[in-house]
């Protein structure tokens, strides 16, 4: 790379005559690898919302593969691109073109559509609902998302979040980025001229890996469902993208070094990926699913999996330089499809993953192996958005603002969209004041409940001998009435059993049930432990046991599912003071 001003710029907007378009193919090509990685997750061992009844390896192994580096990509481009623009070199333009560009999309596109879509597919999936979209469509009002209600604003549980972290970090660093533009780039180039060095550059991953295992040593690990990473690390990636392109010295040793980063990152990623799902190697705290009972999580060794999340970072920091490397020997040219996919970029994102959790939610129930179901998926999915977006987005102004694209110059559309705005913000504002003042909407018990009493430890469960209330309970739900001396509730638990060939997730059925003790207001539940057992039909369930706290005592729950014809139920409850052998529940609690 030569050492002149750069041109690129995010949203597709040459600022010169010498554009770097290697970074415009690096973008198209992470949205592609992004759109990819959704499509896989539906086959996933980890996914417990939209999936596949039998999962794969190999997708599931190309997840973790891609998860090591795509998101850290987006964010190192996302810097560059700050570097590389104008827009720092004057705080409040700045300020608003990134307003203009994340937040208008993530507020009202996100907000009122992309994620009510997103929780619905969900909330269908887990059984929870049986109504149309729109008829369900006041209840993503309900709530906050991931606290037991549905209403997830801006990036709150979504893929959306990257948009929201974009912003947070650019509003972070923004002194930086105005300080150095005022110096030119004397105080970069002080900072920058040590990573121009090859050593310098190679531990730059030292903080990465430092904050990827200092978040799982306090316990914090579980940020990472947010495309992999720490919102530390991805602020340091952001960072780094924008301190790369300051200095041509750094780009001229990515450059020359990059084949040795990619071949280190392609040896150390298999042994990863091979350890981590044990296809050869098994290694005790490192190897988590048993491919054997159908990627079944395997013991967790606190201490080695820390070990490994700072391994990630060296892993990420060696994909980084050498894509980037690749990109600047192989990818520095332009055509006629480069302009169109760079622009389609950011729209691409904020409806993918809704429209793949819809498709897959139909194509899952139907007969096939995993490959065609995968290919259907990611067929269609691919094919309606970009009609999409060729055929709406891309043409109307309004739709362009909306998305976060840059708006053709054409004044007679300025007041529509001025319109536009203000009543998406009038929404916006309705919808939290719904939020605040509506409670929460519990199922009555059955008119005619079946009952069961348990006298040791005081507990009532009744169970319907048919189903009531239309639209509350669909066909694949059972509504169960727990009463406890000092506390009532009502428990909707879908029937999901799955038959004997196709072995239960325990983690699946861990995170679904601990979603139902939050949807029914339960202060801490905890799933004590999950395990898989046959009943004497062969039927494969599921085990659970369940504290949560009451006013006098914890109360532990075992809940299981029922068989295939939905005869038979397997519910335990009892105090803290002791677990009955699994045998003994199972024939205590059998129901005709």
């Amino acid at each position: 790379m030569r050492n002149q001003p750069f041109t690129f710029t995010e949203n597709g907007g040459a600022t010169g005559s010498d554009r770097l378009y290697y970074l415009d193919w690096l973008r198209v090509f992470a949205i592609v690898v992004v759109f990819l990685i959704h499509c896989s997750k539906i086959f996933d061992y980890h996914t417990t919302v939209v999936f596949n009844p039998v999962r794969s390896p190999v997708l599931s192994a190309f997840r973790e593969f891609s998860l090591l580096w795509v998101m850290p990509l987006f964010f190192i481009l996302s810097g560059a691109a700050v570097f590389l623009s104008k827009g720092t070199d004057k705080k409040w333009e700045f300020i608003k073109s990134r307003f203009l560009r994340l937040l208008v999309p993530l507020i009202i596109i996100g907000t009122f559509i992309i994620n009510p879509v997103y929780v619905y597919i969900e909330r269908l999936s887990s059984g929870e609902t049986s109504t149309g979209f729109f008829q369900w469509y006041p209840q993503f009002f309900d709530g906050m998302y991931g606290f037991g209600g549905n209403f997830a604003p801006l990036g709150q549980g979504t893929h959306l979040w990257y948009l929201e972290f974009l912003f947070i970090y650019s509003l972070i660093l923004l002194p930086l980025f105005v300080r150095s533009k005022k110096r030119g780039t004397s105080f970069l180039s002080r900072l920058s001229m040590h990573f121009g060095k090859p050593w310098a550059l190679f531990f730059l991953f030292l903080p990465i890996s430092a904050f990827a295992a200092a978040f799982e040593i306090i316990g914090l690990g579980g940020v990472r469902v947010m495309g992999g990473w720490d919102p530390i690390s991805y602020l340091l990636f952001f960072s780094y993208g924008y301190l790369i392109f300051s200095n041509a010295r750094i780009g001229e040793t990515i450059s020359k070094y990059s084949p040795i980063y990619l071949a280190v990152a392609l040896i150390l990623t298999a042994l990863y990926v091979d350890s981590h799902f044990g296809f050869n190697l098994k290694i005790p705290g490192v190897t988590r699913h048993d491919l054997l009972n159908n990627g079944a999580l395997l013991p967790l060794n606190h201490s080695v999996w820390t070990v490994v999340q700072g391994f990630r970072g060296l892993l990420a920091w060696c994909w980084i330089i050498g894509l980037l490397g690749l990109g600047y020997r192989l990818m520095n040219i332009n055509n006629k499809f480069l302009p169109y996919g760079n622009e389609a970029v950011l729209p691409f994102y904020i409806m993918h993953h809704s429209v793949i959790y819809t498709i897959g939610y139909y194509v899952i129930q139907g007969s096939g192996n995993v490959v065609s179901k995968f290919l259907l998926i990611s067929i269609i999915s691919f094919a309606i958005i970009v009609a999409i977006y060729a055929i709406l987005i891309r043409r109307f102004n309004v739709l362009r603002f909306l998305f976060g694209m840059r708006i053709k110059s054409d004044k007679r559309n300025l007041q529509t969209i001025l319109s536009v705005i203000s009543g998406f913000f009038f929404v916006l504002v309705v919808a939290l004041l719904v939020v605040s003042l509506k409670g929460g909407n519990l199922s009555p018990p059955p008119a005619k409940p079946g009952l069961y009493v348990n006298e040791e430890f005081g507990i009532q469960i009744t169970f319907p001998t048919s189903m009531n209330k239309q639209g509350k309970l669909s066909s694949s739900d059972m509504l169960f009435h727990i009463k406890h001396p000092e506390r009532t509730m009502f428990l909707k638990v879908r029937k999901n059993v799955i038959p004997a060939d196709q072995p239960l997730d325990p983690q699946a059925g861990k995170n679904w049930i601990k979603r139902i003790m939050l949807n029914l207001g339960m202060k801490n539940p905890e799933i004590l432990s999950t395990e898989i057992f046959t009943t004497p039909d062969g039927t494969k369930a599921l085990y659970a046991a369940i504290k949560f706290e009451t006013k006098t005592d914890s109360l532990v729950g075992a809940f299981t599912f029922v068989d295939k014809n939905g005869k038979r139920l397997f519910v335990a409850g009892y105090n803290d003071s002791g677990f009955e052998p699994l045998e003994q529940i199972m024939k205590s609690l059998m129901f005709e």
